[in-house]
């Protein structure tokens, strides 16, 4: 049975002074600081991983920019973690690959990718008109927003105001916001088939694989209702009388 740990001051903490090797000064929990020869403090939470059993250490940021209570917070998380059957380490990571997905999937940067790409086979007219609407009318409002979340609402009313004034644009608008979702579609089922599992008979296992990153179907309702609004508007849209 492992030995029980009594739980130190802050004080304790703040007061270690650096020794000739790296040392650990250990909390409750499994809460543990780190100090190092040159006087550096680094909090760790010591674990088992649940899959093999074998002892790890979880970094939970240096001290004192991270203080004691908020690291026995995290590591009170890290270690319901654990419980649960979940390496902290593992899981960590993947909220940081997910906040990547998000961050690499945000509008202006997948419609600036989209753009570069569609440049290639474009005349340079058709590419200034894009380029154009994106620029002045569809990144502004939907420039920090997931494409992979995009929803009705969020697309209705910026086409809805390139449609009270310019309907050919709003047209061209929808077109380009369906050109970004299927680019972004294409590009992460690309990645998917690369980096899919394979079954036991040698096929790729893409559908279990992909589901959970697929974009949702809201998509198909951005567009639809994307074309309605901006056919609704055209239609009644009236030349102002000079």
């Amino acid at each position: 049975m492992p030995r029980r740990v009594e739980p130190k001051s802050e004080l304790a903490f703040r007061a270690a002074k650096a020794r000739a090797r790296s040392y650990l000064l250990a909390d409750k929990n499994r809460l543990t600081l780190r100090v190092q020869p040159n006087g550096t403090k680094t909090w760790l939470f010591r674990y088992r991983r649940p899959s093999t059993g074998k002892e790890n250490l979880l970094s939970l940021g240096p001290y004192p920019d991270i203080t004691l209570v908020d690291a026995r917070r995290s590591a009170t998380t890290a270690r319901n973690h654990v419980r649960e059957g979940t390496n902290p380490v593992e899981h960590r990571r993947a909220e940081s690959t997910a906040r990547k997905r998000v961050a690499e999937g945000a509008f202006h940067l997948v419609a600036q990718r989209w753009l570069d790409f569609k440049r290639k086979e474009w005349a340079d007219e058709t590419y200034r008109k894009a380029e154009f609407v994106v620029r002045e009318y569809l990144n502004p409002a939907l420039r920090n927003k997931p494409i992979s979340t995009l929803a009705t609402p969020e697309v209705k009313p910026v086409l809805e105001t390139i449609a009270s004034h310019a309907p050919n644009l709003a047209t061209k608008a929808r077109q380009y916001v369906g050109g970004n979702v299927t680019d972004f579609c294409a590009r992460r089922l690309l990645q998917a088939t690369k980096n899919a599992p394979k079954t036991r008979d040698g096929r790729i296992g893409l559908r279990r694989f992909w589901a959970p990153r697929r974009p949702t179907l809201e998509f198909q309702r951005v567009v639809r209702a994307a074309s309605a609004s901006s056919s609704r508007s055209y239609a009644s849209y009236s030349s102002p009388t000079h």
